[in-house]
């Protein structure tokens, strides 16, 4: 069981924050941690991955707070099951609008951005429903998704089965009202540590980055991989058509785009990035980069990893804001960060295990000066 929540913010003066509502959602073998919130105005989406197991799928459902069985999932003979994807509107009282899900497919990862219409797009990961490999009358059905909306209306996103678990893209659009606009499907026949991470623009322009090892195929437009971890970011029209891309080069050994921002005009970027060549070989350093919405270059800035105690080091990106002229990272880390060419880092884990971690790079041109752990 995981639980979603709302609380007031803390006050100026450090009065403690309130919670308006807590709601439990469950299912009944196992869910994920809520993939990522999407909110503007009074909208907030919940994205969500739900675990089914076995062929007897009146058992692979979920509840959300006192609604029984608002989805479920793919039937499937694997032996750790197979991941489903769960879209919930939230009212603000915790109670849910509606529900969007998947019975086809397995999600290895989702992300969501709200549009100026009231309705949110997902960008989604997606495989065929896990099989057992060591069974060979269990062969998944040629389908990379299957999305029921709130309409209880289903929709196939084909694609044949030959053979192997790949990886590729997929666009959701859903209106306010739970209702599939539309669809992208965008090949990749990647790994499932393949992600994608979504952005939106005032003109529901989309921006997705993630890390990739395969070429992703965007229509007739092609996004090579340039090492087996090496970072993308396109940009697609407000009906998923693609645009274009930022071409990357150099030789880091591996790069990744954890997390994508609209602010100020602009796109905001972070994530993680390992020398090969020169400077730091050992651990991952952070990144923050700023574009133009024509994907140009405005700045872009890296926070160096400084060691723990024991001499190692530990970063993980989780998430990116814009606020009061900073552009905040935030993740875990294990040892700190500094920025490049200073001798002190400006914060530091206090011992050797992950610590919850927030660093600020400069809107104006990405200096990193501050940060907490």
């Amino acid at each position: 069981m995981i639980l979603a929540a709302s609380a007031m913010p803390a006050g100026a003066q450090g009065v403690a924050a309130t919670a308006n509502w807590v709601t439990p959602i469950n299912a009944n073998n196992g869910i994920s941690t809520p993939e990522t919130v999407a909110a503007s105005d009074n909208n907030t989406f919940l994205v969500s991955k739900f675990v089914s197991k076995g062929n007897d799928n009146s058992l692979n459902f979920v509840n959300f707070g006192s609604q029984e069985k608002v989805a479920f999932g793919a039937p499937n003979k694997a032996t750790s099951g197979n991941d489903n994807l769960l879209l919930t509107k939230v009212n603000a009282d915790g109670t849910a609008a509606w529900h969007v899900y998947s019975k086809q497919g397995r999600v290895a990862n989702a992300s969501a951005a709200t549009t100026s219409d009231g309705g949110v797009v997902v960008a989604a990961v997606t495989s065929f429903t896990a099989f057992n490999a060591k069974d060979a009358t269990d062969i998944p059905a040629n389908s990379i998704l299957d999305i029921v909306d709130a309409d209880n209306h289903t929709t196939t996103i084909e694609k044949a089965f030959a053979g192997s678990a790949v990886y590729d893209i997929v666009v959701l659009k859903i209106s306010a009202n739970g209702h599939l606009d539309w669809f992208k499907h965008f090949a990749a026949d990647d790994a499932s540590s393949l992600t994608a991470k979504i952005a939106v623009d005032n003109a529901d322009n989309i921006y997705i980055g993630g890390q990739h090892a395969k070429t992703l195929s965007f229509g007739e437009n092609a996004v090579a991989a340039r090492s087996a971890k090496s970072l993308y970011l396109v940009k697609l029209d407000n009906v998923g058509n693609f645009v274009k891309s930022f071409d990357i080069s150099g030789t880091d050994a591996e790069d990744y785009i954890d997390a994508v921002t609209f602010a100020d005009g602009k796109i905001f970027v972070a994530g993680r990035v390992k020398a090969k060549a020169e400077g730091n070989t050992t651990f991952d350093d952070v990144f923050a980069a700023a574009f133009s919405t024509d994907l140009v270059p405005v700045w872009a800035s890296i926070a160096n990893s400084v060691a723990a105690s024991d001499g190692k080091h530990t970063s993980q990106v989780k998430g990116i804001d814009v606020s009061e002229g900073f552009v905040l990272v935030s993740g875990l880390v294990k040892g700190g960060y500094k920025a490049a060419g200073a001798t002190d880092a400006v914060t530091m884990s206090s011992g050797t295990k992950l610590e919850g971690m927030v660093i600020g790079f400069s809107v104006a041109d990405g200096a990193l000066s501050k940060g907490v752990c």
